[in-house]
């Protein structure tokens, strides 16, 4: 997930404030129930079956509980991190976008212009007469 989240960085520099929060915290809950569940797995290879596991696994369903508290809850703090201090859009200068935004951008606007037909277009354009 963390690196998902580390391509889905744009340029823009409170978004990319938003993704690096998520990362983190996508890593912080994740790496707590991991470590519950790793706990888990040792002593039940260690023990086997005199049950010492257990003691481990009662507060894992508490963990994954408050893990999953924990991430519905973030979502009104990202929510504001994102919208800090203006309720308007934002205005962005295309020359101000990074390279590679610039080139897939490119690249959509060349396929539209160099006559690469839509199949789906014309399959539609085909059943639906004109009004």
């Amino acid at each position: 997930m963390s690196l998902y989240l580390r391509r889905m960085r744009t340029g823009f520099p409170r978004t990319d404030s938003v993704v690096r929060f998520l990362t983190i915290y996508a890593v912080n809950t994740g790496l707590l129930t991991s470590l519950a569940a790793m706990a888990i797995m040792f002593a039940f290879a260690f023990y086997g079956f005199h049950f010492v596991h257990e003691c481990f696994i009662l507060p894992l369903g508490g963990l994954y509980t408050a893990s999953l508290l924990a991430n519905l809850h973030s979502r009104s703090t990202i929510r504001e991190r994102l919208h800090r201090g203006n309720s308007v859009g934002e205005s962005i200068h295309l020359s101000r976008l990074p390279d590679k935004v610039r080139e897939d951008i490119s690249r959509v606007v060349q396929g539209t212009r160099g006559g690469i037909s839509n199949p789906e277009s014309n399959q539609t354009a085909s059943t639906h007469p004109r009004v």
